[in-house]
């Protein structure tokens, strides 16, 4: 098979469609080593600083994770907490409530100690008057 292909070849090299391979000259061939040299610096350069902003990059997610899950957890406390502060306004509500009543009933019960008082006085002036 490889003799096909080395056939092929010689047969395109003969009618010239394709050039007949050159060899490179000392010099050229420095140049290209030394091209190739500098670009594999450059690359080894780069890959470098993908490395460190790829560490930047991971960096700066998990603190943005972390900051995620503690905004999740401040919402999740102030959520409870206005849920607390409902429950204890219904509670004071109810406190007024009851607060209220007693100061009605405290209100009656006064109202009906001055009349008690009231006749207490006048049955004390009967009495004493029934007496002289």
């Amino acid at each position: 098979m490889f003799t096909i292909i080395k056939l092929a070849i010689a047969i395109l090299i003969g009618f010239k469609i394709i050039p007949k391979a050159k060899l490179m000259s000392i010099h050229d061939i420095a140049l290209l080593e030394e091209e190739f040299a500098q670009k594999k610096r450059k690359v080894a350069a780069t890959t470098k600083k993908n490395i460190l902003k790829t560490k930047e990059l991971v960096t700066i997610r998990r603190n943005y994770y972390d900051l995620e899950k503690q905004y999740q957890a401040i919402f999740l406390l102030e959520h409870e907490g206005q849920t607390l502060i409902k429950k204890q306004a219904a509670q004071i509500n109810a406190y007024e409530k009851d607060l209220d009543i007693a100061n009605d009933e405290f209100n009656a019960l006064q109202d009906e100690l001055t009349t008690a008082t009231d006749l207490s006085k006048r049955l004390k002036e009967a009495l004493i008057r029934w007496t002289s």
